[in-house]
């Protein structure tokens, strides 16, 4: 074997490690979203509410208000929040849950008009929301479920009273053990939210 040949063959490792780097750079991050609430059937007009809606941003703990996909496992240690390193969600929940809930309160013809935070037309009601939970619970390693916890106040702005308090909390079973069914049971669960915080609303208003 030539000198150059020596050299060759002692860098051939070398090269084979660097180009696998390059070729296999790790998992790419794996988005998840929540899909816009089932519609629902507008009242007929004479059954519209003439009051206008503002719902404002959800408040949360700083540590919900990412785009980490946080997750417990209650069999070892219900304390402890973990976060899957290959999964995330597209925007923090607090954002998306507000999305959904403004697009199907809107669509549901039951106010004047549904107004966002940002809206300089003045409103009769405030929607305030506040995000407790918005987790994957493991009760054993084969057995999740998609936690979502929020509590929802009432505002009548004609005085600053609270008309309505109630916190909703939903635990929906998740068909397998990992972040795609967790995303997947989290999201039910923000539909049945848009439905059920729409019947309220209707109820305390």
């Amino acid at each position: 074997m030539t000198y150059t040949s020596r050299l060759i063959a002692a860098a051939l490792p070398f090269a084979l490690v660097l180009g696998g780097c390059a070729l296999n750079p790790g998992h790419p991050w794996t988005d998840y979203t929540l899909p816009a609430a089932a519609p629902t059937t507008s009242p007929p007009p004479a059954q519209r509410a003439a009051a206008v809606l503002r719902v404002d941003p959800i408040a949360a703990p700083a540590w919900l208000d990412t785009r980490n996909m946080y997750y417990r496992l209650d069999y070892h240690n219900a304390a402890e929040v973990l976060a899957y390193s290959e999964s995330r969600w597209q925007a923090p929940p607090p954002e998306m849950l507000r999305g959904i809930l403004v697009e199907h309160l809107a669509g549901s013809g039951d106010w004047k008009a549904v107004l966002g935070s940002s809206d300089s037309a003045q409103a009769n009601y405030a929607l305030h929301l506040r995000l407790l939970a918005f987790e994957q619970d493991f009760s054993s390693p084969q057995t999740s479920a998609g936690v979502l916890r929020i509590r929802a106040s009432l505002i009548d702005l004609k005085n600053d009273a609270v008309r309505a308090q109630k916190t909703f909390d939903y635990h929906v079973p998740a068909s397998a053990a990992n972040a795609r069914a967790g995303a997947a049971a989290l999201a039910h669960a923000g539909d049945v939210l848009a439905q059920q915080l729409q019947r309220w609303l209707l109820e305390v208003r």
